[in-house]
Parts: structure tokens; C-alpha cells; sequence
């Protein structure tokens, strides 16, 4: 209907130019009075009419340019907003099926009892028995109270020994599964979409982590080879849910940087002693 408007309006204008031009040229009606003289003179009488309608053609043009300018900016809104949303997909994509490897090593670890013979523990319950019947039993040789002060710079040396030595023993089922968790931080960090969704990504990847899991990645990002895992630790608080009464000292919170733990209920209360 618009088109169809417009090519009524130009089809008048033209017919109207050609209406003007004839009766000018033949001195036709409504012209039919005027000598040649005269017809000048009309013409001449228009001078001022003909700059404002300059003027107005000028104001029309300009109009014209800012509508197209306006176009060509919400044009590219919507491209750049489209390819945004491409983006995030593909991100999502990846993120979901990274996550499910993820999963898919967890399910695969076990540990089997002396002869090979039975699975004691498997899956996720594998971390209880890392952290619970291994690591404890490595650092608790020389026992002191929980809630004993220690010297920090010593004390995280020798928990980061105590943890390498559990990493070279497992290091079949802790190095593929850390090497695996890190690269899945890295793939948040490094991606190419906006802070606040890399934090709900770094979200939903903390919340599959169990308590096991948590107090393993703790020590073992003191350790040579975790170290790099740091940055992930304090940029999405990633000991928001570590249980810390289940630290083998309480005073082990001070590795690390209090935005690591976000919102942890615990971390003031623990602070305290």
C-alpha cells in the first residue's frame, strides 16, 4: 500500500511539471492573459518562493541522510546483536558438552581393593577416599590440634609436599581430572563473551563440584601442580561451598585470598578462631 502511495504522488508531480511546462510554453490556461513580458515578470515574482523551497529541498536531504544514518546504526545493532547471540550459543554448546567429559571422568575413576578384585570406591566417592584415607593419613603423621596455630609459609610447604606425594601415587586419576577442570576454568576465563555470563558459566561449573572435590582442589592449588589454578580460585570464588571444618587445620584458610571463598557462611566464623 505504501509503494503504491508513493508511486501516486510522484505520478502527480510529474504530470503536474508537464501541465506547468506546457501552459508556459504554449501560454496556454491559465496563462492564456499573459504576454511574454508579463510571464517573465510572474516567473520573476516566485524568486523568493523558489529559495525556501532551496531551502526546504536542503532541510529534506538532511533529514534524509540522519534516516538513513539511523537505519544503517540499528542495522548494525542487530548484526552485532545476532552475532552476539551465535556467539554465546556455540560458548553454551561447547561449555555443556565439556561439562558432560567431565562427568564422564569422574564416573570412569575407582579404586579397587589390594588384589584388584572389587571396586571400593568409584565415581565422585573416589575424592573421600583421596582426601579422607590418603591425604590425611600423609599429613597427619605428626598430629596437632585443628585448631593450633601454624606457621603459614611452613605449614603450606608441607601440605604441598604431602599433596604431590598423593599426586604422584594417583596421578593416573588426579592429572587427567585436574588438567581436564582447569582447561574447563580456561575455556570461561579466555572466552569470548561478556563477565557476567562467564560468572553464571563459573556458576554452574562450581555447583557440580562435591565437598571432596573442593577440599582436593584446595591443597591441590598449593601445590606445583596446581598452581596455576589460583586465578580461577579468586576470580569466581570457587571455595564458596568449600566445607571449611573439614580442612586438616582451620588456619589452612590464609592460603588463599578471602575473595576465594565469596559467600561462604563459614569462612567468618572459622576466621575467628
Amino acid at each position: 500500500m505504501g509503494t503504491f502511495i508513493r508511486c501516486l504522488v510522484v505520478s502527480l508531480c510529474i504530470l503536474m511539471c508537464c501541465f506547468y511546462f506546457d501552459a508556459v510554453l504554449y501560454i496556454t490556461w491559465p496563462f492564456d492573459s499573459f504576454d511574454r513580458e508579463s510571464l517573465g515578470q510572474f516567473g520573476d515574482s516566485w524568486g523568493a518562493l523558489t529559495s525556501i523551497f532551496s531551502v526546504m529541498a536542503f532541510v529534506g536531504v538532511l533529514i534524509t541522510i540522519k534516516i538513513q544514518i539511523e537505519a544503517m546504526r540499528k542495522s548494525e545493532e542487530f548484526v552485532k546483536s545476532q552475532n552476539e547471540s551465535m556467539i554465546l550459543q556455540s560458548f553454551e554448546n561447547n561449555f555443556f558438552q565439556m561439562l558432560h567429559m567431565l562427568q564422564s571422568i569422574i564416573s570412569d575413576m575407582d579404586i579397587k581393593s589390594r588384589d584388584g578384585k572389587e571396586v571400593i570406591y568409584s565415581g565422585r566417592d573416589v575424592f573421600y577416599y583421596f582426601y579422607e584415607k590418603k591425604f590425611k593419613f600423609l599429613v597427619q603423621s605428626s598430629a596437632y590440634s585443628r585448631n593450633e596455630p601454624v606457621d603459614l609459609i611452613d605449614e603450606r610447604q608441607r601440605m604441598a609436599f604431602s599433596f604431590n606425594e598423593l599426586y604422584h601415587e594417583r596421578q593416573q586419576d588426579l592429572g587427567h581430572y585436574f588438567r581436564f577442570l582447569y582447561s574447563v576454568f580456561r575455556y570461561i576465563y579466555k572466552g569470548n563473551i561478556p563477565e557476567e555470563q562467564k560468572y553464571v558459566f563459573a556458576k554452574i561449573l562450581r555447583a557440580q563440584l562435591s565437598n571432596y572435590e573442593l577440599l582436593i582442589l584446595f591443597y591441590n592449588a598449593i601445590s606445583k601442580y596446581g598452581a596455576n589454578f589460583e586465578v580461577y580460585i579468586k576470580e569466581y570464588e570457587l571455595f564458596d561451598n568449600l566445607p571449611i571444618h573439614e580442612l586438616v587445620n582451620l588456619h589452612h584458610i590464609h592460603f588463599f585470598d578471602r575473595k576465594s571463598f565469596g559467600s561462604n557462611p563459614d569462612y567468618e566464623v572459622f576466621l575467628i578462631h
